[in-house]
């Protein structure tokens, strides 16, 4: 069966917006998303939607304040693992479940993010994103794809692809530019796409997610 390009087969389902940056990175005081999540809502936690040696999904999220049973889900994250037999102790824990960011600040390295591509998705008419958004009224997830960087000393090292998926009432598209430097310019969104695309024709991680999503709706 002929397949699709990419970019075409994504719009059956939603209209997007694209606002690209160049390969600036995050300002070194600029929060971890595990650390601005725990700062705005009091909590913070990784559920693992799946995971293996050279890719790991997962969502970002925090307890409710009235439910501590509850999760609310804040961020899914798309990951392809690069450069990891220099950094293998730290890989294994994040394999088994730790935050990427956290992992490594703890172990004294610095974090760095090479900024690509952030993007809108608008009224996405997928199950996983319309039971994600059900609550709300505002239907714009922010998508963030970047090249992330460990640091320690004289060593440097491309950990990982990483694309992520924030929920509006976590974080807008205003609020990624305010956390980057960015410009207007649409430049090639391929990568980003591919990235989405990975978690989207992966059946397992879509009844994954969607049974992670519904179980703490």
């Amino acid at each position: 069966m002929n397949q699709l390009p990419k970019t075409s087969c994504l719009y059956f389902f939603f209209l997007f917006i694209l606002i690209s940056c160049s390969d600036n990175y995050e300002n070194k005081d600029t929060l971890l998303n595990s650390e601005r999540i725990e700062n705005k809502f009091g909590s913070y936690g990784v559920d693992i939607v799946q995971s293996d040696n050279q890719s790991r999904v997962s969502f970002l999220y925090s307890l409710d304040s009235n439910n501590k049973i509850k999760k609310n889900y804040h961020t899914l994250a798309v990951v392809k693992f690069k450069e990891t037999i220099k950094v293998s102790a730290i890989h294994k824990r994040i394999l088994n479940g730790g935050s990427i960011g956290e992992s490594f600040k703890k172990k004294g390295w610095e974090i760095d993010k090479k900024n690509h591509q952030m993007m809108v998705i608008s009224n996405p008419n997928q199950d996983l994103f319309k039971s994600w958004l059900s609550k709300i009224n505002d239907e714009n997830l922010a998508l963030h794809f970047y090249k992330l960087y460990v640091t320690k000393k004289n060593h440097n090292y491309f950990y990982a692809e990483i694309l992520e998926l924030h929920h509006p009432a976590y974080l807008s598209i205003s609020d990624l530019k305010s956390f980057f430097n960015s410009d207007e310019e649409t430049q090639n969104n391929e990568k980003l796409l591919s990235m989405l695309n990975f978690i989207l024709d992966n059946k397992p991680a879509l009844d994954e997610a969607l049974f992670l999503i519904n179980e703490n709706l």
